[in-house]
């Protein structure tokens, strides 16, 4: 997949205003489960060609480019009981929660938090900050399993914080069928051809 280092590793995130935070312990490659429906790039079928969670990836499905307000979402596919939240409440005060709880909408959640749940689809959940706005994660109801490391869940790879987000790397696109063209382009040939401003002021293109 990316970078990840072979020793356990903690990936640490959080919604754009803070008030949700989460933390993902990865432990150490041989404890981490393969996930048998995805090949490595080159193809190939032994054991050791089945890479090992997390996966990141591309997703071109219209529902995670709406949702996320982005051309093309991206996806750390994990199991869940790698990770952990922490939510403010509305006096200020901060607490961990029940990662089932966030993604089933639990009313304790809903109600004291600012983690919003949405259900677009039956037994699909997309979870997100009600005070920000920020996409966080998906899953789906019961959820697939990995050699019994429990329900799976994706997490947002845009909200990881600027270091964690150094560690891993996309590689590989889901739903392709699904993408439009010209943003497909952009991933096969690149996009030398549009200007590049440092800033969000665009009176000077960098050379």
């Amino acid at each position: 997949m990316g970078r990840l280092p072979e020793s356990p590793l903690s990936l640490y995130g959080g919604c754009l205003c803070g008030a949700v935070r989460y933390t993902i312990e990865v432990p150490e490659l041989q404890d981490r489960p393969q996930a048998e429906d995805a090949m490595q790039g080159g193809g190939g079928s032994s054991d050791d060609d089945y890479p090992r969670m997390p996966l990141v990836s591309w997703c071109h499905c219209t529902s995670c480019r709406v949702g996320s307000g982005g051309l093309v979402a991206s996806w750390l596919g994990t199991p869940q009981a790698w990770v952990s939240f922490t939510t403010q409440e509305a006096k200020g005060t901060t607490r961990q929660q029940a990662i089932r709880d966030i993604l089933l909408g639990a009313n304790v959640v809903d109600q004291k938090t600012t983690i919003g749940v949405y259900c677009h689809t039956k037994g699909n959940f997309r979870t997100f900050c009600k005070r920000c706005g920020s996409s966080l994660t998906f899953s789906e109801e019961g959820g697939e399993t990995f050699r019994g490391m429990g329900p799976l869940i994706d997490v947002a790879t845009g909200t990881l914080d600027n270091e964690s987000l150094e560690l891993v790397r996309a590689d590989r696109h889901t739903w392709w069928s699904d993408g439009r063209g010209w943003i497909k382009d952009l991933f096969r040939t690149g996009d030398e051809a549009s200007l590049k401003h440092e800033k969000g002021t665009m009176s000077k293109v960098m050379e």
